[in-house]
């Protein structure tokens, strides 16, 4: 006997599962962007001829805008993987 499913994956349901994986990862992205901010501004305030305090700062808010994007645009990429349905056959030899 021979059993055939066809399986269509659900958008909503890898974008959820994404962001519940990348969920913890928010402190640290926050954390550690915030103390390349801090130390760009420490930086720029004592030597502000030092164009290092701003390259530290513009550094960790692209840092912080690209990581909370980045689990985002991978499951946007995936879109044709996400939108084509799957077909799974079943038989006694094999799955």
């Amino acid at each position: 006997m021979q059993v055939v499913f066809q399986v269509s994956p659900d958008r909503r349901r890898r974008v959820r599962a994404t962001r519940r994986a990348m969920r913890p990862y928010g402190a640290i992205v926050w954390v550690g962007c915030l103390i390349i901010v801090l130390g760009g501004v420490t930086i720029a305030a004592l030597d502000p001829a030092d164009p290092q305090g701003v390259l530290f700062i513009v550094l960790g808010l692209v840092m912080l805008v690209l990581a909370l994007r980045l689990p985002w645009l991978a499951v946007r990429m995936q879109g044709w993987l996400l939108d084509s349905p799957a077909t799974v056959t079943v038989t006694p030899e094999k799955l």
